[in-house]
């Protein structure tokens, strides 16, 4: 009885493919990162980079492959997977995970947009917690933080509340606000110092900045921003020129980026995206190892535009910094 019950409740898999095809998180998630990254990779390499378990990438490998969704390119240890354009319903899954891409940065634009308007502007506000570390559950909220003196922290905060009450509605999302002065960033332990460090800058200066100058009595705040964002550029490029010994698909992923990204380019910005793609298709894999982690003015300079920055997730960006400081403590 049980198994006719079963039975009659199953839907036609010809008709409804979505059922499957969207049924479980590690089907989204590949067919997400095969529509993201619009080159063939390797079934290993895809598991690191969604974060799931080999066996059970294919496993949904097999069911993709056999809804058409998507196909296997080469034999053997190099056999790699890639969406199947041809597949009906390809165009309209883009466009799905096209719009959830363009969700979260609509909101972010509406959350920044308040930020930059209140008056007097906050040293400092930003997106952290869960959402910040790209690790929250549906119904968590989104935690904003505000660096201001006291005198005008409190009002901030409330501003900000009054003035963000409508995209909580638009998008369905709750957002706490979290009032700080350079007083609370004194007492941090270490442990909240470094989870400022991934926050998501919407306004001023990043909080890890003020955490660590909150004590001078003058400093440029320009300067300093400068000084921080070359500081953690050449972090990551470390760590990418580590993660290219093992995953040479990102020279692809970050050469697909690159013509994308020209096609809408200003003037001034194609000029540097040019090089790199010149840089991409012509250098060896030491070559572009070393480029990236030159602290000469070139290499400083082509940092700034790099392609491989907008290809990794935050969280890729975190696990990567997180392996190399590891990596250097091991060595020590």
């Amino acid at each position: 009885m049980a198994e006719t019950q079963k039975r009659a409740a199953s839907q036609s898999a010809l008709r409804m493919p979505l059922n499957w095809m969207l049924g479980t998180q590690t089907n989204v998630r590949i067919l997400r990162a095969l529509y993201q990254l619009d080159v063939p990779i390797g079934v290993s390499e895809l598991a690191r980079y969604i974060k799931m378990d080999k066996s059970g990438v294919w496993r949904a490998i097999t069911l993709l492959e056999e809804l058409g969704t998507l196909e296997a390119v080469g034999l053997g240890q190099q056999q790699t997977v890639q969406a199947r354009k041809e597949s009906p319903l390809t165009r309209h899954l883009i466009d799905l995970f096209r719009a959830e891409r363009l969700r979260f940065e609509k909101l972010f634009d509406k959350l920044s947009e308040t930020a930059r308007s209140l008056v007097p502007p906050a040293k400092s506000i930003w997106i952290e917690g869960r959402v910040a570390a790209e690790c929250d559950q549906p119904g968590d909220p989104v935690v904003v933080g505000i660096l201001a003196p006291s005198s005008d922290v409190g009002r901030l905060a409330e501003t900000f509340r009054r003035k963000t009450t409508l995209v909580q509605k638009q998008f369905s999302v709750i957002i706490e606000v979290r009032a700080l002065t350079t007083a609370d960033l004194a007492v941090m332990d270490a442990s909240e110092i470094r989870l400022l460090g991934t926050a998501i800058l919407l306004a001023g200066i990043p909080p890890i900045v003020s955490s660590t100058a909150h004590d001078r009595e003058h400093f440029n705040s320009h300067s300093v921003l400068h000084e921080y964002h070359d500081e953690q550029s050449l972090k990551l490029a470390r760590a990418i020129s580590e993660r290219l010994r093992k995953d040479r698909t990102l020279v692809r992923r970050a050469l697909v980026y690159l013509r994308r990204r020209l096609s809408t380019a200003s003037p001034r910005e194609a000029k540097e995206l040019q090089e790199w793609r010149r840089i991409l298709q012509t250098y060896s894999l030491p070559q572009l190892r070393k480029l990236l982690i030159d602290a000469g003015e070139r290499g400083t300079r082509l940092r700034q535009s790099s392609p491989f920055t907008p290809i990794l997730s935050r969280s890729e960006r975190a696990d990567l910094l997180q392996h190399l400081a590891h990596s250097n403590t091991s060595v020590r």
